[in-house]
């Protein structure tokens, strides 16, 4: 890691940035040669999302997959209707509550309590559409149709 006179925080963001690329390529490559196949592995990089300056941010984390292989754009598109993400990250790991806001949409529409796991759903790990997924639709239902009888059960 450069230290010396003259680097900006910008120049050492973008260094931490790439040693963390090289570091998940450097797994990556260790999991592949070990027989992992690669359609189990899929590589997130946190970028500076909470990170700190403490030696748990100099680690890879490694989960091999024994389910479905996740669809991100699936993912994403959850994400432009207001679904929250649904797997544990270091900040908040698996058995904490989603985000409240996503929460609040799903209690609005009697959905159930999510706690964060790795597991098949489209905003977790996998890319099942789970039936909580469908909420910011029946709240569009609602508002379209000006029935208040759409529901989620």
């Amino acid at each position: 890691m450069s230290t010396a006179a003259g680097v900006t925080n910008p120049d050492l963001a973008t260094e931490k940035m790439d040693l963390a690329r090289r570091r998940s390529e450097a797994v990556q490559s260790l999991l592949l040669d070990g027989g992992i196949e690669s359609e189990r592995i899929l590589v997130r990089n946190a970028g500076m999302d909470g990170a700190a300056p403490e030696p748990a941010w100099d680690r890879v984390d490694a989960t091999i997959s024994i389910r479905e292989t996740q669809l991100p754009g699936l993912h994403e598109a959850g994400h432009m209707l207001g679904l929250g993400d649904e797997y544990p990250t270091t900040a908040n790991p698996a058995g904490t509550a989603v985000t409240s806001g996503y929460q609040a949409m799903l209690d609005a529409h009697g959905g159930p309590t999510l706690l964060r796991a790795r597991n098949e759903s489209a905003m977790s790990s996998g890319s099942t559409v789970q039936p909580w997924h469908y909420t910011p639709f029946i709240e569009a239902l609602k508002q379209i149709s000006n029935m208040t009888e759409w529901s989620i059960r």
